[in-house]
């Protein structure tokens, strides 16, 4: 409709008879006709890649938008040039109060908008392309999860908490800690959908105070455009249509990172909280082991497992039989998802990259375990260097979260997409930091956005004889390719970083109450000892 409305719109004044419009000579007729001519041709030479006729003809639209958009293409760069001088320009609201005050702060947080921009390129991508095989089924015409299943996680672990004997209800696997079962309890207790907008509530709480730290440094449109980023990127999409719980320990740790410095107990109680729902918070306890903050991570790991163990005592058997049950169920885990191909998809693993080609080349796909095990010792060894270099070289606040965050993303064997809204933290306080680097900040802010668009396209790899019917997710080779990208260019960026290790010693030493302690003044001040 928009393209025949155009076709009789050639009287407007300001666009189509300004002078910039004609002179380019561009946008002519035998420009139009010679695209489209080459589309024709390129569309009639793809016929043979059609299984019939019927097949080739309603895909007809495919060869219409795309002359179309060439089209709209080329009237966009030579002709809105004028309406924007034109009309934009000299408008109201861009002369406004409120459009000064928009246009100061673009200047500010047009990291975000590149960002926010590219994200909905990807969108549009993605959709072009589930749009494409709209005549297959998933996962070709959708790229969320089976949509007959949706918010299928938040489903199974309200049902498996419901009667408080997660471990032995019979009701697939159950892999998390105890108090994770707790907490679906207490949700069961409202009913389903308000249980779950009360799942989404907090998520929004979390987001809505990642986003308010930038404010004074990018203003509150960059407020709005981050909070719109967060909430349209993809992995934010997958975690609410699977409802899984990571979105409360997202929010627990949004919090944690937030108040860690300026509300102390808080802050820990948070983190505490989503440790005993999953283990992996605990990589946040490098940022206070960063401070020397050893009595605050004793206080986290303590108050995490009496949460455990309390959480334990509610169910049925008390804590030796919730031990083993839980026990059990994470090797079936295991055995399910990781040395299985129930956890392949929607994945951003290395051990799904690794487990890719072994399948594909089939080579040893009987060893898998025991490939599993080596990769096991692998993560464990990366693990200890990358928090190592963290403690020793990284010197920012969001490149030491974001290495811990990438730790739990890329090397456990599964690790699903909705996981990849931790990067939400660091990005949030990326955007926030001051005195960025020009160059090397627009490279990170393009990682950050290719990490949050979709790239759920289907490769066929030919796994039918694994019982694999759709092939691998282009998203699972680009994700961890992404963030190790990431990682590597942070740690080339703090390579050179000294180590202090007489300033560590003092650290230390003053930790434990054993030596004076230093200011900036080179003041010599008391240790804090405590009397006898």
């Amino acid at each position: 409709i928009f393209f025949i409305f155009h076709l009789k719109a050639r009287r407007v004044k300001g666009v189509f008879k300004s002078q910039f419009y004609n002179a380019s000579g561009t946008l002519s007729k035998k420009a139009v006709a010679s695209y489209g001519g080459l589309f024709l041709m390129s569309y009639i030479a793809s016929y043979p890649t059609f299984s019939n006729f019927t097949l080739f003809l309603k895909n007809a639209y495919s060869f219409i938008s795309a002359a179309y958009y060439v089209y709209l293409g080329m009237l966009i760069k030579f002709g809105l040039f004028d309406l924007f001088e034109n009309r934009l320009f000299k408008s109201k609201f861009y002369n406004s109060t409120f459009g000064v005050a928009l246009r100061a702060d673009i200047e500010k947080f047009h990291l975000v908008l590149i960002s926010l921009a590219i994200v909905l390129v990807g969108y549009y991508f993605q959709i072009q392309y589930n749009l494409f095989y709209a005549d297959l089924r998933w996962p070709y015409d959708y790229f969320l999860f089976k949509p007959h299943l949706r918010f299928g996680d938040f489903n199974i672990i309200v049902t498996q908490g419901a009667n408080l004997n997660p471990y032995f209800q019979g009701f697939g696997v159950a892999p998390y800690f105890p108090f994770a079962y707790f907490t679906a309890y207490l949700l069961n207790m409202i009913h389903s959908s308000l249980s779950i907008y009360l799942l989404f509530f907090f998520f929004a709480l979390g987001i809505a105070g990642l986003a308010k730290q930038i404010q004074k440094d990018q203003g509150r449109f960059g407020v709005v455009a981050l909070l719109l980023l967060m909430a349209i990127s993809y992995p934010v999409l997958f975690a609410f249509d699977r409802g899984n719980l990571e979105i409360l320990v997202f929010a627990l740790m949004a919090y944690f990172c937030l108040q860690w410095r300026d509300r102390p107990i808080v802050a820990d109680i948070f983190l505490s909280l989503a440790i005993s729902m999953k283990a992996f918070p605990a990589v946040l306890l490098l940022v206070l082991l960063k401070d020397f903050k050893i009595k605050r991570i004793i206080i986290i790991v303590g108050l995490s497992s009496c949460i455990t163990i309390l959480s334990a005592m509610l169910f049925e058997g008390g804590i030796w039989k919730s031990f083993l049950g839980w026990q059990y169920h994470y090797t079936r885990f295991v055995k399910e998802y990781a040395v299985g191909n129930s956890g392949f998809y929607y994945g951003h693993s290395i051990w799904g990259m690794v487990k890719s080609y072994v399948i594909f080349t089939r080579h040893g796909v009987s060893n898998m375990a025991e490939y599993l095990h080596n990769y096991n010792i692998f993560s464990a060894i990366t693990l200890v260097l990358i928090a190592l270099f963290a403690f020793l070289k990284v010197k920012k606040d969001w490149q030491v979260v974001f290495l811990m965050v990438s730790l739990v993303a890329m090397l456990p064997p599964v690790s699903s997409d909705y996981r990849l809204i931790q990067f939400l933290i660091p990005m949030s306080m990326f955007f926030g930091a001051k005195n960025k680097e020009p160059v090397r900040s627009f490279f990170y802010m393009l990682l950050f956005a290719l990490l949050l668009m979709p790239k759920n396209y289907s490769i066929n790899l030919a796994y039918h004889w694994l019982h694999l019917p759709k092939g691998l997710f282009f998203g699972q080779l680009v994700n961890p390719s992404i963030i190790f990208l990431f990682v590597l260019t942070i740690v080339v960026e703090n390579f050179r970083n000294p180590i202090d290790f007489p300033k560590l010693g003092r650290r230390l030493k003053e930790t434990i109450g054993l030596s004076t302690s230093v200011d900036e003044n080179n003041t010599t001040t008391k240790s804090r000892v405590p009397k006898a």
